[in-house]
């Protein structure tokens, strides 16, 4: 989003992209 809090939105969009990440190589196995 785009706040003041940028590094926050960055933190939180790490996270997204881990769990999604996560979750394509759950499919994979």
């Amino acid at each position: 989003s785009f706040h003041q809090n940028s590094s926050s939105d960055a933190g939180g969009f790490q996270k997204v992209y881990a769990y999604t990440s996560l979750l394509r190589t759950a499919r994979s196995l």
